[in-house]
């Protein structure tokens, strides 16, 4: 396996998953959903998805919280589906895409339609949060225990690097709205389509230079697995609190102090290396 490839590989997709995390959900989709949520709202400024009552101001938050929810239930099975998996890189575009076709039909959403706003925003960051997931488990395959730190501290700078500069072009196409021809919501539409787009594009690279090794898999999916994460996350806090930063602060990744300390003793062959590593 070149590791020097699959490393390339690896890093473009924090490249490809950081303009969801910068663009949408930093700067553009709160601000703009609030908006459409406001146009919809009735006289005392609630709005009622599903019958319940939200202020118009308060949507947002709630629509993240509700994501933030759906990962606490969803990651841990899937980071355990993800370390037997034999799927790991399938089940990567399948997010990915999933999470970028939502992303780019935020373009849709006008006023008043904040319900599909709130669905697609909740689709887009639950399958950030598990695409996330899948792309972690590469990194024992990529680089030796020693040499994690730093394969993970380039990938997230890279990333940040390239989530920053479709920020800032989004920034610029905002403030030159008017100059363009856009009215402001055009353009806030625009900029939150960019994400999901740029997100689907350079996806094809990891999708194109990653591999699955045999040796990475580990017997097959169990629900051993799922039951054993499930129990370490009862016993303490670490592994939700993981969880819930991953979700509010995207990006994270493991390494020192990881929140899954006892899955850090396996060891597994790599490909055509008389080593081992720690998986």
């Amino acid at each position: 396996m070149d590791d020097r490839r699959e490393r390339f590989g690896w890093y473009w997709y924090d490249v490809a998953n950081s303009a969801f995390s910068t663009t949408v959900i930093t700067v553009f989709l709160g601000p703009y959903l609030t908006a459409v949520t406001r146009a919809a709202a009735d006289a005392g400024g609630f709005v009622h998805p599903f019958g319940v009552p939200v202020h118009a101001g308060a949507f947002f938050p709630y629509v993240v919280s509700v994501s933030v929810a759906l990962q606490a239930l969803l990651l841990p099975v899937l980071g355990a589906v993800a370390d037997y998996s034999r799927r790991k890189k399938q089940m990567l575009g399948v997010c990915a895409y999933l999470g970028a076709a939502a992303t780019t039909a935020l373009y849709l959403v006008r006023p008043p339609d904040y319900l599909l706003g709130g669905l697609l925003c909740i689709v887009a960051n639950v399958s950030f949060g598990a695409s996330v997931v899948f792309y972690n488990a590469f990194l024992p395959e990529i680089a030796r225990p020693e040499e994690r730190d730093a394969v993970s501290s380039r990938g997230w700078a890279l990333g940040y690097l390239g989530g920053g500069v479709l920020l800032a072009a989004n920034l610029a196409l905002v403030m030159r709205a008017p100059a363009l021809g856009l009215a402001d919501d055009e353009a806030a539409r625009l900029a939150l389509a960019s994400a999901g787009v740029w997100w689907g594009l350079f996806t094809l690279i990891p999708l194109a230079t990653l591999t699955f090794s045999i040796y990475s898999a580990f017997g097959g999916f169990s629900q051993t697995q799922v039951r054993s994460t499930a129990a370490r996350a009862r016993r303490g806090t670490r592994p939700l609190t993981a969880i819930a930063t991953t979700a509010v602060c995207p990006g994270g990744r493991p390494g020192p102090g990881s929140p899954w300390p006892e899955e850090s003793g396996r060891t597994c062959p790599r490909r055509g290396d008389p080593h081992t590593m720690r998986c």
